[in-house]
């Protein structure tokens, strides 16, 4: 009897270890906007490397402190507008152009507004760049807000190695502010991030 005892004690330790032993990757963006959001945690989905389609989930959350200037901002002069951009190509040299392109895109949590696609570099016919406009009054301190893009891939395993920019803009600036990227291989496997711990 004791014996079953220690043995369903010692299950119940091992399985409670591993379910609090998972993780998942999150960091905190870079950029330097008081507004944008502070932590990120992005998935990446490339299960079939030689298929057409590859997935990104992007997870935000915003600070008290960063939710409040960005509400703040909204409501008074110059009552900005914000976005988040998503890039699938270097913004900054012109590269990683014609190898995705915006196939499908869903809210999911994110309070969206509007969204639009279009050319970031490159052959005109690719929509790569994608601006996301959200609801700022709807966004709270410390809760995760999530949006999923699916990409079609473009000269799969032949165009080279590529990279994948994140950023928060709004409609009174022609700048951003830079948050983070993911590296891929040429078959559009992940291979690296920046933040380190921005990417599963």
């Amino acid at each position: 009897m004791k014996r079953r005892i220690l043995f369903a004690m010692m299950v119940m330790a091992i399985t409670v270890t591993a379910v609090v032993g998972t993780a998942f990757a999150a960091a905190a963006y870079h950029g330097t906007w008081p507004e944008q959001p502070y932590w990120g945690n992005h998935w990446w989905y490339n299960n079939d490397p030689t298929g057409s389609f590859l997935t990104w989930y992007a997870d935000d959350q915003w600070t008290f402190s960063t939710a409040s200037s960005m509400q703040y901002w909204h409501t008074h002069l110059p009552w900005n507008e914000y976005r988040i951009e998503q890039e699938a190509y270097n913004p900054g040299a012109g590269t990683s152009c014609d190898r995705l392109a915006i196939y499908s895109y869903s809210a999911l949590g994110l309070p969206v507004t509007s969204w639009t696609s279009s050319n970031g570099c490159g052959n005109s016919t690719y929509k790569e760049e994608l601006k996301i406009e959200f609801d700022e009054n709807s966004i709270s301190a410390n809760t995760w807000y999530r949006h999923k893009v699916v990409y079609a891939k473009c000269q799969i395993c032949t165009g080279g190695n590529g990279e994948f920019n994140y950023s928060f803009s709004h409609n009174h600036t022609g700048a951003d502010s830079w948050l983070g990227k993911i590296i891929y291989n040429t078959c559009f496997n992940k291979t690296g991030s920046d933040p380190a711990s921005l990417a599963n």
